[in-house]
């Protein structure tokens, strides 16, 4: 239950972000960036609003409803490992309960990371030579894919079945 809150909160945060931002950008945003930092696309900044707002929410949408709806399917289109096992039906509700956590989890680490690079990119926008900070970029991006490594690992080997 918490997870799920925290999830929420932080896709809530990223639009907070983005709605404050919205006031001190320019009319004209740089929204896509290059490999070397430069700016190679622009958009008004009405619309990176809503470009980024909607990637929380859509964002946080799937994390919500992937579970929930892999509930509502018939048990051979869920890919999980041992999913007999996990799936049957003693074990099916909490197989779901735990997997919602999971989701809520990587919801929660996808908002972070999108909050990081909203601000990166207000940062280069604020700049007098726009540029995005590409290294720090690239680390959270080395930050991101180490998490979810982690998190793969985790759900994989708590899948796994206890001989």
């Amino acid at each position: 239950m918490k997870t799920k809150i925290l999830m929420f909160l932080t896709g809530f945060a990223g639009i907070a972000q983005s709605a404050l931002y919205y006031t001190m950008l320019p009319e004209k945003v740089a929204s896509h960036f290059g490999a070397s930092g430069m700016p190679n696309s622009w958009m008004p900044r009405t619309g990176n609003f809503f470009v980024s707002s909607g990637i929380f929410i859509l964002m946080t949408g799937i994390m919500y409803f992937t579970p929930k709806l892999a509930g509502k399917l018939p048990v051979r289109f869920i890919n999980l490992p041992n999913r007999e096992y996990w799936l049957a039906g003693e074990r099916k509700e909490q197989t779901f309960a735990d997997i919602s956590v999971r989701m809520y989890i990587f919801g929660i680490a996808i908002n972070l990371f999108f909050i990081f690079l909203t601000h990166m990119v207000f940062l280069a926008n604020m700049a007098k030579t726009v540029r995005l900070n590409d290294n720090a970029v690239l680390l959270a991006l080395g930050l991101y894919m180490f998490f979810t490594a982690g998190w793969l690992y985790s759900f994989i080997r708590r899948f796994r079945l206890k001989i």
